[in-house]
């Protein structure tokens, strides 16, 4: 709802109901090899639909705040609280994630270093801080039970301490889950604790591998899309590996304080070992240094931190000044915990990256890994590591000399292209940056790069300085090392030794030619006309990247060079009237043409009259935003269209065009 001239959107309360005039539209996100499927994610979460509100005088309240929403506004109201009260923290965000699931107040340089040492699920409610809670409301019952008079009544009646302990464990957790916003994990993790629970209370005997079992079919039958989540096979593969890698082991016979802490590193190295297939697979990295950070974070969150949070909580609503002194109390833990986790980031070894493998790939480490925690008796574990080495020596196939690879990139309304030959590679613009959250650089392209086994840039080409061209720049030179820059607004990009564009400059990588032809220094050159154009030649097959220009930048590019038909084309200006002129569309009489236009974008981007101006001519068309990213295999003698993502990857809840 944005706002209207000087009219800003009404202050809206939970549990309001709302009568509005809107423009809506199929929920969509962007369509690329390594990148985040939102469409998915916005199924998982029941929303089919986005817009925003457009200004009637019909807009109002139907309806005023109603008593169902009691629990979200209570969660609303301690959120104000403990945000007032820890103005002054220097973690206020993971205080405010910790008590109420808000994670929304994490800024990202604390969100990057925790993913980067592994220990993100310890800094917003999940199956960990839910357990926790259980285990010790367990004990507390427990206790206090033992010590209650009626102790001896109880034993002897139908409630037993065991089951009075179980109820009230359960009762916590539900209430801890209900307040952090009952999340999908949070949910997953409350199931598997109430099939713990349940069977202390129905005194059933349930070997580890039955109640995670019979969790996981609750869980598929309370939310069956659960299993296109990463959390779900995360959550119950550490579980599953941690029953099978200590199923029928003794203790040993060593002082409690040396078992204890042999036990938990061995924890931490299991889960390393267990988990290392299921996190390359999904996410193409791992991080290395995750269980000597989890080694000093688990309990320090765990047994300090969340009890201090939660305790505060409570606090909130009856004596302030000593909720104050318990956040105070939980962030000063945390400044002590983060020098540690910011060591640990530095570390050369600390995350590792690798192309993500095929599912085969990683099932065969899997298997390796099922080896190396099999029990001492079984022999030769040892051979679970060469089942490991098809993951950690995973690179895609590059292409031959003289073929290069080019993939232009869904990233809305914008240009991101990538091109690798046989041992170089390319970026040609690099999408937009709309804001701190979304950054095209850093949320597509380095995905890609991973995903592609790219190490390093050759050379980035920055055609010229609008956003949608010029924005995730940054992130890239910051993400992944750059060897030479290009661009026609130096001057744009201070972080990185710039060069010029310009017409003439030319190179040549394993036996394909690059040459930029456009713009020259005869004339001034501004706005779109000034975007640099690059040519890519590889025996008899041409690929034109036009950037921007217009009819004006067409017709010199005519004048001076001639052009010939072309293999590959990419439209300039995304397919607007100010380009694709007949003459230019004739001198080419492009084979394949790439429009990079976002979907439903508001420029109405490609017109549907260059459409069929280059339709006349035979060409085939693709569209980035209606098929995802497109790849190309460019030989000597032909161009070869590879797979268009959206299409080759859609699943069903994936928004598919007429």
């Amino acid at each position: 709802w944005y706002s209207s001239g000087l009219k800003e959107p009404p202050d809206l309360q939970i549990g309001q109901r709302w009568q509005l005039r809107t423009r809506l539209k199929p929920p969509v996100g962007f369509m690329n090899p390594g990148g985040f499927d939102y469409e998915g994610w916005l199924f998982s979460q029941n929303i089919r639909a986005s817009g925003y509100v457009r200004e009637d005088a019909g807009n109002k309240v139907i309806q005023g705040q109603s008593p169902s929403y009691s629990v979200s506004k209570l969660r609303s109201h301690l959120i104000n609280i403990i945000t007032g009260l820890t103005d002054d923290a220097r973690h206020q965000g993971i205080l405010l994630a910790l008590a109420l699931g808000y994670r929304q107040a994490i800024n990202e340089e604390d969100w990057q270093l925790l993913l980067r040492t592994g220990t993100n699920h310890l800094m917003a409610i999940s199956g960990l801080h839910i357990g926790l809670v259980a285990g010790l409301l367990y004990l507390l019952c427990l206790r206090g039970l033992n010590f209650c008079h009626t102790r001896a009544w109880l034993k002897s009646g139908i409630w037993p301490t065991q089951r009075i302990a179980a109820i009230g464990a359960w009762s916590g957790a539900f209430a801890y889950a209900l307040l952090s916003g009952f999340a999908l994990p949070t949910q997953r993790a409350l199931i598997m604790i109430s099939i713990g629970l349940y069977a202390v209370v129905a005194y059933r005997q349930l070997r580890p591998a039955q109640a995670l079992t019979i969790a996981l079919i609750v869980v598929l039958l309370f939310d069956p899309f659960a299993v296109n989540a990463a959390g779900f096979w995360l959550s119950f593969a550490a579980v599953a590996i941690l029953v099978y890698a200590y199923q029928g082991r003794g203790k040993k016979d060593l002082p409690k304080p040396v078992s204890t802490a042999i036990h938990w590193i061995r924890v931490q190295w299991v889960l390393l070992i267990g988990l290392l297939p299921f996190t390359v697979y999904w996410f193409g990295a791992a991080a290395i240094t995750a269980s000597a950070a989890n080694l000093i974070a688990i309990p320090l969150v765990g047994l300090l931190v969340v009890p201090l949070v939660l305790l505060a909580s409570l606090l909130c609503l009856i004596a302030e000044p000593a909720a104050a002194l318990m956040l105070l109390m939980a962030d000063q833990c945390l400044q002590f915990l983060w020098p540690i986790l910011e060591f640990m980031q530095k570390l050369p070894i600390s995350r590792w990256q690798q192309p993500q493998p095929p599912w085969w790939i990683a099932l065969l480490a899997f298997l390796g890994a099922l080896l190396l925690l099999a029990p001492k008796g079984l022999p030769g574990r040892w051979v679970g590591v060469f089942w490991f080495l098809p993951l950690l020596f995973y690179a895609p196939l590059p292409p031959k000399e003289g073929d290069f690879l080019l993939s232009a990139l869904d990233v809305g309304q914008g240009t991101a292209v990538v091109i690798q030959t046989a041992h170089h590679s390319l970026i040609y613009d690099t999408g937009p940056r709309l804001n701190e959250r979304f950054d095209a650089g850093k949320l597509v392209v380095l995905p890609f790069l991973r995903r592609s086994g790219i190490g390093e840039i050759d050379v980035l080409l920055v055609s010229h300085g609008d956003n949608d061209h010029i924005g995730g720049s940054a992130a890239i030179i910051d993400g992944i090392t750059v060897k030479q820059v290009i661009s026609s607004v130096p001057e744009k990009l201070p972080q990185a030794n710039t060069e010029v564009c310009v017409a003439g400059k030319q190179w040549e990588w394993d036996d394909v030619r690059f040459r930029v032809i456009h713009p020259d220094q005869k004339a001034t050159w501004q706005g779109n006309d000034s975007s640099c154009v690059l040519l890519v030649e590889t025996g008899r097959s041409r690929v034109l990247l036009t950037g921007d220009i217009e009819k004006r930048a067409e017709g010199h590019l005519m004048r001076e060079y001639g052009l010939e038909p072309t293999a590959l084309l990419f439209a300039p200006h995304h397919g607007s009237r100010t380009s694709s002129s007949q003459p230019f569309i004739n001198a080419l009489r492009p084979q394949h043409v790439v429009f990079n236009a976002g979907l439903f974008n508001r420029f109405g981007f490609p017109k549907q009259d260059i459409i069929n101006r280059y339709r006349e001519t035979g060409a085939r068309l693709w569209i980035s935003g209606e098929q995802g990213a497109v790849e190309f295999l460019i030989t000597p003698d032909d161009v070869e269209h590879r797979r268009s993502y959206r299409l080759s990857e859609r699943r069903y809840w994936h928004y598919s065009t007429p």
